[in-house]
C-alpha cells in the first residue's frame, strides 16, 4: 500500500502521528509519504499554499508509482474541499480522521463532504459530520504502536503516574491525589508552567487572548460538545471566585514534577510505575454533574505498555478494556483516591502484575493502528495487509 498522509501541525501533534500509525504501517511494509506543510512552509501559510504543496506532491508521487490512499488528519484552514475532489479525480480513495473532534467539530466542517470515508475518534460526533455531508463514517478511538509502546521488566515504584501537561481535570485529580498522600510522579508541565503564579480562571484567560477565545465561542455554541464547554469554563470561573480548589496549590502534597518524557521513555515510565493515572475529562466540564468524556491516545499506549491505568469510567472505553481485569475506572475525585491508595498497597501486586499482563494482551490483540487501518480498508475495498 502507498499512501499518502496529510498532516498540518508541528510539535507533539506531528510527532505523535509519525511514532504512531506513520511508524507502524511504514514497519508493516507500507510506503507512507508524509506531507505536513507547517514543516515546509511555515505555520503562516494561507489554505491554498498549503493545498498548493500538497498536489505537488500527489501529484508527482502518482506518477512515480501510483498513490492508493490519500489519508487527512487536516482541518478547514490547512485543506479545501475542491483539492478533496481533485485528488478523487485522480482515482485515490480520501480519508478524513477527525482527531479530538467532541468539542470542536467545526475543524472540518467545510471539508467534510467531500472525503469517500470520514473516520471519527469520537462517537457523538456521527450526526454533526452527517450534517456536513459526510458520505460514510466509521466511529473508532486511537490506539498505540506496538514498536515503541511495550512491557518492559523493570523494578516497581510505588507511585501514580501521569505523563503529560497538568491542567483541568488533570491537574486537579494530580493535586487532589497528592494532598490526601497519594504518591504522584507527573512527567510534564505543573499548573504553575502552564497558567502562571496567578493562573487565574477559565473566563479571565480566555480573555486574555480573546480574538481566538470569540471565534471558538461562537463557533462552540453551535455543537453540543461546545457548549458544554462553555457552560463549564462560566461555572468553574464561578467556583473559583468562593473556593480554592486543590490545583491552586499544585506543588502541595506529596508530588513530584519531573519534566516532560519524550515517545521513547512512555512505555519504561509506564512499566515502571505501579499505577497510571488517566483524566479524560474535556475542558472543565469535570465540574458538571455529567462531564464531556472523550478517549484518548493515553488510555491505549498505557495498555500496550502493560501499565495499570486508573482512569474515569466512561461505557465507551468499557467496551476496549474490562473493569478490573484490564483497566481501573473511577467516578468522582474520592474515588479517585481511594482506589489509588489501594491498589498502591504492596498486598495488590499480584492484582497488578496480571492486569498489566492482561491490558498488554488485549491492546496488542485489538488496539494496533493495524488494526484500525484494516477497518479503514474493509470500508474501502482496500488490504491493509502486511507486505513482505
Amino acid at each position: 500500500m502507498r499512501l499518502i498522509y496529510y498532516d498540518f501541525g508541528d510539535g507533539f501533534l506531528a510527532d505523535h502521528h509519525l511514532f504512531h500509525a506513520i511508524d507502524e504501517l511504514t514497519r508493516k511494509g507500507h510506503d507512507v509519504i508524509y506531507v505536513n506543510p507547517m514543516k515546509e512552509i511555515g505555520a503562516h501559510a494561507s489554505v491554498d499554499d498549503c493545498c498548493e504543496l500538497l498536489m505537488r506532491r500527489i501529484v508527482a508521487e502518482h506518477n512515480n508509482g501510483g498513490i492508493d490512499l490519500f489519508f487527512s488528519v487536516s482541518w478547514d484552514s490547512a485543506l479545501t474541499a475542491d483539492t478533496v475532489r481533485d485528488i478523487s479525480r485522480m482515482g485515490i480513495p480520501t480519508v478524513s480522521f477527525s482527531t479530538d473532534d467532541l468539542s470542536h467539530p467545526f475543524r472540518v466542517q467545510k471539508i467534510t463532504h467531500a472525503f469517500d470515508l470520514c473516520w471519527t475518534s469520537a462517537r457523538e460526533s456521527n450526526d454533526i459530520l452527517r450534517g456536513y455531508g459526510a458520505k460514510n463514517i466509521i466511529s473508532m478511538p486511537f490506539a498505540a504502536n506496538p514498536h515503541y509502546y511495550r512491557p518492559i521488566s523493570t523494578p516497581e515504584q510505588d507511585c501514580i503516574c501521569f505523563i503529560g501537561t497538568a491542567y483541568g481535570a488533570r491537574a486537579r485529580g494530580i493535586a487532589t491525589m497528592a494532598q490526601a498522600g497519594v504518591p504522584v510522579h507527573v512527567h510534564g508541565a505543573s499548573p504553575m508552567e502552564v497558567y502562571g503564579k496567578n493562573k487565574g480562571n477559565p473566563i479571565t484567560r480566555a480573555m486574555s487572548n480573546f480574538a481566538d477565545t470569540s471565534e471558538r465561542f461562537i463557533k462552540g455554541m453551535v455543537v453540543p460538545g461546545g457548549r458544554k464547554c462553555i457552560q463549564a469554563a462560566f461555572l468553574r470561573s464561578a467556583q473559583e471566585l468562593i473556593s480554592r480548589p486543590p490545583e491552586k496549590d499544585p506543588m502541595k502534597g506529596s508530588v513530584e514534577y519531573l519534566g516532560g518524557a519524550g515517545f521513547e521513555d512512555m512505555a519504561q515510565i509506564f512499566s515502571q510505575s505501579a499505577l497510571s493515572f488517566g483524566s479524560i475529562e474535556v475542558a472543565s466540564t469535570f465540574v458538571l454533574k455529567d462531564p464531556l468524556l472523550f478517549i484518548r491516545v493515553r488510555e491505549f499506549e498505557v495498555a500496550m505498555s502493560g501499565g495499570v491505568h486508573l482512569v474515569n469510567r466512561f461505557p465507551e472505553l468499557e467496551e476496549y478494556f474490562e473493569d478490573g481485569v484490564e483497566m481501573l475506572y473511577y467516578e468522582t475525585f474520592d474515588e479517585l483516591v481511594d482506589k489509588a491508595k489501594f491498589y498502591l498497597a504492596p498486598a495488590q501486586e499480584t492484582t497488578r502484575r496480571k492486569i498489566r499482563e492482561a491490558a498488554a494482551k488485549r491492546a496488542l490483540g485489538e488496539h494496533t493502528w493495524s488494526h484500525r487501518f484494516d477497518e479503514v480498508g474493509k470500508q474501502l475495498g482496500l488490504s491493509f495487509a502486511a507486505v513482505t
